[in-house]
This record gives C-alpha cells, sequence and structure tokens, in this order.
C-alpha cells in the first residue's frame, strides 16, 4: 500500500481527517485488484513521495496467488476482493524500531501523525476482529 500514498489532489482536510483515507484505495482497487479478479497482469505505477507524483507504469504478471500488505489494505472498499485476510501485529518497541530503520527522519512525524491516524483506522473499522487470522509476532 505504500505505492498508494494520496495525490495531492486527494489531500483535502476532510479526506485527511477520515479514518482509512489517507491512502489512494481508490486507484489501488482500479490497478491492482481489479485487474488480479479477471486474472490479468497489474500495470503498477508507483507513487513517489519526493515528487508527489506517479511514476510510469511496470508490468507485474498475473499470479493465482498474491500477497497484499499495507496497514490500510484492509480498507472496506478493498476487503471484497479478498479471500484471506491476516492482522498482524509488533510490540510498539520493534515498531518503532523498525520505522527508525526505514526512515529515521521520519521517526517523529511517525509517531505525531501517522500511528493515530492508523490505530484509528483500526479502532473505527476492528480491522483486528474481522480477519481471518491474527498473529501477535510480540509475543513470538
Amino acid at each position: 500500500m505504500d505505492d498508494f500514498f494520496l495525490q495531492p489532489h486527494q489531500r483535502t482536510k476532510e479526506r485527511l481527517e477520515s479514518p482509512g483515507e489517507n491512502v489512494d484505495h481508490e486507484r489501488f482497487e482500479q490497478e491492482v485488484l481489479i485487474p488480479l479478479s479477471k486474472h490479468e497482469d497489474i500495470k503498477l505505477r508507483k507513487f513517489n513521495c519526493s515528487t508527489l507524483s506517479i511514476q510510469s507504469a511496470h508490468l507485474i504478471p498475473y499470479k493465482s496467488f498474491n500477497v497484499i500488505e499495507g496497514s490500510y489494505s484492509m480498507h472496506s472498499d478493498l476487503q471484497k476482493y479478498y479471500s484471506y485476510s491476516v492482522f498482524l501485529t509488533v510490540s510498539k518497541e520493534e515498531q518503532l524500531s523498525r520505522l527508525e530503520k526505514r526512515n529515521p527522519n521520519m521517526l517523529n512525524n511517525f509517531i505525531q501523525r501517522w500511528i493515530p491516524l492508523e490505530e484509528l483506522y483500526f479502532k473505527t473499522f476492528s480491522i483486528q476482529d474481522i480477519c481471518d487470522i491474527k498473529i501477535d509476532t510480540s509475543k513470538a
């Protein structure tokens, strides 16, 4: 889902304040899930956060088994495409460690903005409860 950040024209105050709406789930559905549901290849166009633009498409051949990964992949408009869903949790410490490794300059932004939005989305739509399998990796 990291390749489907909101485009500049989608970043309205109303949308950013709505749980689960800070990802371009509409484009993800059109460009990934609908083609997969029709057994078609995907023309993936990643969003470039540096330029705030969508990159040129590259072809991903259809496969009968696909893993869709990302916090917002269980948006209510997308759930109908999935055969199974898995909810993974990690400890707060592990989450922060991974975010820091991923982008140390953005850690505070994740803590102040993105983690609270993600947690609100999980809670508002009971994401953990609607998934078929729940794995708590903090207890592993």
